[in-house]
């Protein structure tokens, strides 16, 4: 089971992500908080395997109860759900490290996809998100001002192909099938490119293989997407 805990403070946002995710039999909502410190002390009790986070929450928001959770429990998945859909919030999440940013409008098919994806260690961010994101953000201070693109020659070529698979939001399982790799390589490929790229994390070496041009125009989760 992949255990699931959300954080909104609409009751009925709540009560709908429950319907949402109970159609699939592999996917359990655990639990539910109304506001960003309770969110942080349901992730600390439940120890789910993933946080379904809103971003405007009374108290803390979202982006600062995400950076709790990820530094108390880094194997904690966190994805953004939220109905702001901002240059300046997708960028801050990454930093925060969730490891998804969805829109309340997706389908429940793109949700539940999202869920499993980052349960097993994917990204899961719209390529254009991510790519107008990153392409405003360009002329403002940020973690990925001034990329040097000369990074990319620290990789190899299979490295290169592993972050270009990372930039497009696939998971570990889908770069095995899409490269014929072994799920132990892909692993250590991934944690070649976040040492050698200097990030602290496979979401951010994802957004720097976006600044490095290599994310494509095709992703897993294009198919049914809907984005505000």
């Amino acid at each position: 089971m992949i255990r699931v805990l959300a954080v909104d403070d609409h009751h009925v946002v709540l009560e709908g992500l429950r319907v949402m995710l109970q159609t699939d039999p592999e996917i359990e909502l655990v639990g539910t908080a109304a506001t960003g410190e309770a969110g942080v002390a349901a992730a600390d009790e439940l120890r789910p395997d993933v946080v379904l986070m809103d971003i405007v929450l009374p108290g803390i928001d979202g982006i600062e109860a995400t950076r709790r959770i990820k530094e108390a429990h880094p194997e904690i998945g966190v994805v953004i759900l939220t109905i702001l859909v901002s240059d300046v919030y997708i960028i801050e999440a990454v930093n925060a490290g969730a490891a998804g940013y969805l829109t309340k409008d997706c389908t429940s098919e793109l949700l539940r996809y999202a869920v499993r994806s980052v349960c097993e260690g994917g990204t899961m961010f719209r390529s254009e998100l991510l790519h107008h994101a990153v392409g405003n953000l360009t002329r403002r201070p940020g973690p990925f001002e001034g990329v040097d693109p000369s990074l990319a020659r620290r990789l190899t070529e299979r490295e290169i192909d592993v972050l270009r698979l990372l930039s497009q939001g696939q998971s570990n399982r889908e770069i095995c099938e899409s490269l014929c790799l072994a799920s132990v390589t892909v692993k250590k490929h991934v944690q070649n490119i976040v040492g050698k790229l200097g990030v602290s994390d496979r979401t951010q070496a994802a957004i720097l293989g976006v600044r490095l041009g290599l994310a494509g125009s095709v992703t897993p989760l294009d198919r049914g997407a809907s984005v505000a």
